[in-house]
């Protein structure tokens, strides 16, 4: 809190990211969440939509976040470009805290800071490591590049005034970066569930009696491993629909794999949905899955994607990776399987379709540990208390 005389008022929060703003993601997701409990509108979150880099600029972001329009196309010269160009937004704030959520944000911000004179403290949560999203696009590990973007997240990280991570696997990720292990505060993802609840109502969706349905609400990159949800399904002894929602590089060779393995007809791909249709067709399939793979130093965080799953009390079927080993207690609130097994991912798709009464368990108890551990107010009293302790170093 800021004491003015006999007054404390919280401290004054601003959000940032050098992404066009909103998009569709688990990032944008969190972040919008937290501009709801912070009273900001979409247009008062610093982002792309405020950079000062010129129409001329080589910008190949699209709406959809770190998704490209080409392979490699996220490079150091986009990178700085779109960096530089919110360092004027940055100096101009009036606010306590500058609260980023990508590195190019936030180096922005302490540079920003520096040639301003400005007071304000700048946090940043640790989504993942860009360095690593780079790689997984297809850049070489040791690219100049890559190599540079690495030396600013370890700049940067040991520079933030505090360091807020999705998961323990983040926190761990910046301290071999070069982060102090004291600047890290652990708070997993989370979502409201009442509001979850309320959109999976608001449209009026039905399927064909008999008919299940897996959701698979991911986007189709490599290291959400729905490739290894399609190769499950001519394992399974029940032919359900796996509906895939989320855009991405790889739809093309999904599509080709689903071909040749004779599933084709099984596989729904309806590319990217908002949240208003997302969670409805959420609430009425029979379970989610979250097959996410490690890749390139890349693990899945506290999904999102699983939380709101478990918070419509739907079972969900995970791998034991990252932040999923965090929020799933296998065989208690969810189901865990090992990473690229689809023989594994299939037996757990079929116990949970041939098992009512196991689902209806595990979504029971998956709502009860959204509302316990992952619900907004506890998460987001968590920042407040990052807040108030890092204005008052």
């Amino acid at each position: 809190m800021t004491n003015h005389g006999d007054t404390i008022r919280p401290p004054r929060v601003k959000l940032a990211t050098s992404w066009v703003y909103p998009h569709v993601g688990g990032v944008s997701s969190h972040m919008s969440l937290l501009a709801r409990q912070l009273g900001l509108a979409d247009h008062e979150v610093i982002s792309a939509n405020h950079a000062t880099a010129g129409k001329s600029a080589p910008l190949t972001r699209v709406r959809n976040g770190l998704r490209r329009l080409a392979a490699k196309s996220f490079n150091l010269e986009t990178i700085s470009l779109h960096a530089r160009g919110l360092m004027p937004a940055f100096a101009s704030l009036e606010c306590d805290i500058v609260h980023c959520h990508d590195v190019m944000a936030a180096w922005a911000a302490l540079k920003a800071r520096e040639a301003s004179g400005r007071s304000f403290k700048v946090i940043a949560t640790l989504h993942g490591p860009i360095s690593n999203v780079m790689v997984e696009e297809g850049h070489a590990p040791d690219s100049p590049d890559v190599c540079m973007v690495r030396r600013c997240e370890l700049e940067t990280w040991r520079r933030c005034d505090a360091l807020i991570a999705v998961d323990t696997l983040q926190g761990e990720i910046a301290v071999e970066q070069g982060a102090d292990p004291a600047q890290i505060t652990t708070i997993p993802n989370a979502v409201d569930v009442e509001e979850v609840n309320r959109l999976a109502t608001t449209l009026p969706l039905a399927k064909k009696e008999g008919e299940c349905w897996i959701l698979v609400p991911r986007r189709m990159a490599p290291k959400n491993g729905i490739e290894m949800a399609i190769r499950a399904l001519p394992l399974m002894k029940k032919a359900p629909r796996l509906v895939i929602a989320g855009n991405g590089p790889e739809r093309d060779n999904l599509e080709q794999l689903a071909h040749q393995l004779g599933v084709a007809a099984q596989v729904v791909f309806l590319g990217g949905l908002s949240h208003t249709v997302l969670m409805p067709l959420m609430g009425l399939c029979d379970m989610v899955t979250v097959p996410s793979i490690p890749i390139h130093g890349i693990e899945e965080a506290t999904s999102i994607s699983a939380i709101e799953g478990m918070a419509l009390s739907r079972p969900v079927v995970a791998t034991a990776i990252g932040g999923l080993r965090e929020l799933i207690l296998s065989e208690e609130n969810g189901i865990l399987v090992p990473p690229k097994d689809p023989g594994a991912l299939a037996e757990a798709y079929d116990r949970v379709l041939a098992d009512p009464e196991l689902g209806r368990r595990l979504g029971a108890a998956a709502k009860q540990t959204v509302i316990e551990r992952f619900s907004v107010d506890l998460w987001f009293g968590r920042h407040l208390t990052v807040y108030s302790n890092t204005v008052g170093r």
